[in-house]
């Protein structure tokens, strides 16, 4: 510019810049009219009390992890909020990439009953059993997939933007998500 004797637009130029600032990246003095709207929350209760009073129950958009040891209750919590989502009149896609979809089905039939019926169908009747289905798996509100044994993350993630967005699930419950994380 300064061969071509545009000395003043040069001048121009640097004096009128901007800061370079990559996108995404943000001064949190600029979001003040975000904090101040309150935000709206669709909420869930837990089925347990305390975790309502705790966390204030679960929030669409917001991503619960449960940790625990081996055998100590993780699918078997799972299930219970799931019950208690679909109770809530929710919509709900699970995924247990630990157990078969008939297993996830009798689990969750199961804690509506109080009874192990995934061991033991012992004083429950066919009428019974349909019932049950009826009222919670079987309701139309509840979608579950059957991996066949795989865990590809992609195939995975896929079918989870499937449930969110064709299937309109209010709620996915992803049971066992070091398997999920261990096929990336």
């Amino acid at each position: 510019m300064v061969l071509a004797g545009k000395v003043k637009e040069l001048t121009d130029c640097i004096w009128s810049s901007k800061a370079y600032r990559p996108d995404g990246i943000i001064l949190g003095a600029d979001i003040w009219n975000d904090i101040q709207k309150e935000d709206e929350y669709v909420t869930a209760k837990y089925p347990f009390e305390c975790m309502n009073v705790k966390t204030h129950g679960l929030r669409k958009g917001e991503l619960v992890t449960v940790t625990a040891g081996s055998g100590v209750g993780k699918s078997s919590f799972c299930r219970h909020i799931a019950l208690s989502l679909l109770e809530q009149k929710y919509t709900v896609g699970y995924i247990a990439l630990e157990e078969s979809v008939k297993r996830s089905a009798l689990g969750i039939m199961g804690v509506h009953l109080k009874k192990p019926i995934h061991l033991t169908r012992e004083g429950v009747d066919d009428k019974q059993l349909h019932a049950i289905f009826s009222t919670t798996i079987g309701n139309g509100n509840f979608y579950l997939y059957n991996h066949f044994g795989s865990t590809v993350a992609d195939n995975l993630l896929s079918k989870i933007r499937y449930l969110a967005k064709a299937c309109s699930v209010d709620w996915v419950i992803l049971d066992h998500l070091h398997m999920a994380l261990s096929a990336l």
